[in-house]
């Protein structure tokens, strides 16, 4: 009898689930013990799919020697240039905003719209969606690794995004071709 009874309340809980949805990854309690911090990384969004995304980060590189007096002292320059990185979301990773966007209606944000912004508690910021992501938006990544890769072995491809931060809205694309006015 208590058997039936406990299935009946696992059944009725799980229809319960089915009508009125389940619950969002923002309510959830997400056990990130299984992964090690990569560290953060900023940058310009290039590219975006479903699962991941491509990213344009600043690399510096050498840039031409300029000479001094004469050729003398000849000192090598440094250019910052940029270099396409594709990540890839970790299974329960979060799209966040560094500040909440205003409303459209103009209206300010009530105490309970804030405080369900900023679920889960631990997470940068304020909740969003992949589908808010734009290309030129500048963001910030806080990446993981598998706890089970040892960093010796570690390469690109086993880091993935536990959270996308969006901080800015739109950025000129980094690769946009400037016409010099010297050379004309």
């Amino acid at each position: 009898m208590i058997r039936l009874l406990s299935l009946s309340l696992g059944l009725a809980a799980g229809l319960c689930l089915l009508a009125f949805g389940n619950t969002s990854l923002a309510e959830e309690k997400v056990d990130w013990s299984k992964f090690h911090s990569s560290g953060k990384v900023k940058g310009v969004i290039e590219k975006i799919e479903k699962d991941s995304i491509t990213l344009s980060i600043p690399k510096l590189e050498r840039g031409k020697t300029s000479s001094y007096r004469g050729g003398q002292n000849r000192r090598p320059s440094i250019k910052v240039g940029h270099e396409d990185v594709e990540l890839s979301f970790a299974e329960q990773g979060l799209v966040r905003w560094e500040k909440l966007p205003k409303k459209t209606d103009g209206k300010a944000h009530t105490s309970k719209e804030l405080e369900d912004a900023r679920k889960p508690t631990g997470a940068p910021g304020y909740a969003a969606t992949r589908d808010e992501l734009k290309v030129g938006q500048i963001v910030e990544l806080h990446l993981v690794h598998p706890s089970s890769i040892p960093d010796a072995k570690l390469t690109v491809t086993d880091v993935v995004i536990k959270y996308l931060v969006i901080e800015g809205e739109t950025a000129p694309p980094p690769h946009a071709d400037k016409t010099d006015p010297k050379t004309k």
